[in-house]
């Protein structure tokens, strides 16, 4: 057997050969603790976007008012989930490049951040993602072993809904494959219970709940098999070591920013101009109305601080159930509130820090909402300080793994992304034994 002095010399030397390869800065060998090995697979255009790949480090944007804590925080795009997690696995210790050692393969597909709906649909329109380039460009998902531990991520996947054959409507292997994005199916149950208030919904705007259910409804499952849902990207810290000597924002007391239990505080960044406007427009009115309820646009790093300091974060639905304000709420410690079960059912992995079912945000439900039966002050403005304290000490456990990392960092989004993604494939893939020649 290797002994401990050889297998270190031998990271340090892989380490530096990868670095070396992929012109990577220096970094010191470290301990690695992988949640599972990743083969990450190098893809040419037009699978992948010129410019992206090894050297294209998506970790640029600051928020533009600095806050008091990392100086080295960064801010990611907010459908820069690809490029996130491809910049992260090829510098991580836990990449491999041998397919014989992976417990995970990743395919970066389409890693470009694209602001508008329409740039999706034309690029599985145009062929250059059609499922014989993927099948040729996925070597090593041949056999339906390794097959069911491939893993894709793209923001929204009914934007994909032209790339037959592998994302969508999946032939053999590809069904057996993880697609990761900021949505999933729901179960049935909470589809019935969505309808039956869609169908007793009499506000001019009731069509914003039937919108949603085309996207995440149950039989969507077999369109989309193994769908994940994972966070939006917010803030991020650049690496442990930066981050010693510094507080992250959601440890508020570290601040001087004590959550006060008693009258707490509320907060709505956003309009009643989309979205689910029923819902927008009486928050709006109701918070309006509050003396401790602040209804502001989105001011960038302002906006931060503005969650920073509040107690709740409403959440009512947008164009889509999921919602990047959230991932924002938790970074900066406020606790989120949400208005639609679809909603508070996104992204299971990552609120399971929280401890409990419901640990880490408040639910107010949409139809007693709006039929006047539950208001903001008799849902979070009357609530107890022992909840309103318990439920902020849940949003500090959860929030370091709703944070994208610019490397590796145990227990961040990704981390925990991994975890869950290599118990599933475990799960589901069909038994393997290596024949030794």
């Amino acid at each position: 057997r290797m002994t401990m002095s050889l297998k270190y010399l031998l990271v340090t030397l892989l380490s530096t050969a990868a670095r070396s390869q992929w012109k990577l800065p220096a970094v010191s060998v470290r301990p690695c603790n992988c949640s599972a090995r990743v083969y990450v697979y190098d893809l040419e255009p037009p699978l992948t976007d010129p410019g992206y790949g090894a050297a294209h480090n998506p970790f640029h944007r600051r928020p533009d008012t600095p806050g008091p804590w990392d100086p080295n925080e960064q801010g990611e795009h907010m459908y820069a989930l690809t490029s996130i997690l491809e910049y992260r696995l090829r510098r991580s210790c836990c990449r491999t490049t041998d397919p014989e050692e992976a417990d995970l393969f990743f395919a970066p597909i389409a890693p470009r951040p694209r602001e508008r709906a329409s740039l999706y649909f034309e690029l599985c329109q145009s062929g250059n993602l059609s499922a014989k380039s993927v099948r040729l460009a996925l070597r090593h998902a041949r056999e339906p072993w390794r097959a069911c531990r491939h893993f894709f991520s793209l923001p929204h996947h009914y934007h994909f809904e032209q790339c037959g054959g592998w994302f969508a409507h999946p032939k053999p292997p590809y069904e057996l494959m993880m697609r990761v994005g900021y949505l999933h199916s729901i179960t049935p149950s909470l589809e019935r219970r969505v309808r039956a208030e869609a169908l007793n919904d009499h506000t001019a705007k009731r069509s914003h709940l039937w919108k949603d259910l085309s996207k995440v409804s149950s039989n969507i499952s077999s369109t989309y098999p193994n769908l994940i849902s994972v966070p939006y990207p917010s803030v991020h810290w650049s690496s442990g070591q930066t981050r010693a000597g510094f507080s992250p924002p959601w440890e508020r007391e570290q601040h001087g920013l004590d959550r006060p239990v008693i009258s707490p505080t509320m907060l709505f960044v956003g309009s009643a101009a989309h979205g689910d406007v029923a819902v927008r427009a009486l928050v709006v009115k109701q918070c309006e109305a509050h003396p401790r309820c602040t209804v502001s646009p989105w001011r960038g790093g302002a906006s931060l601080l503005d969650k920073q300091r509040a107690v709740f974060c409403l959440e009512p639905s947008g164009d889509s159930p999921d919602r990047k304000s959230v991932s924002d709420d938790v970074a900066m410690g406020c606790i989120p509130v949400f208005f639609s079960a679809i909603s508070s059912g996104l992204a299971p992995w990552f609120w399971a820090a929280a401890g409990s079912a419901g640990g880490g945000y408040v639910l107010i439900e949409r139809e007693p909402f709006l039929v006047g039966n539950v208001t903001l002050e008799s849902e979070l403005g009357r609530m107890p300080s022992a909840r309103v304290a318990a439920l902020g000490h849940a949003v500090t456990r959860v929030a370091h793994g709703f944070q994208y990392s610019i490397d590796d960092d145990p227990g961040d989004a990704v981390d925990v992304l991994l975890t869950g993604l290599h118990k599933m494939a475990d799960a589901q893939c069909p038994h393997h034994t290596h024949q030794q020649p």
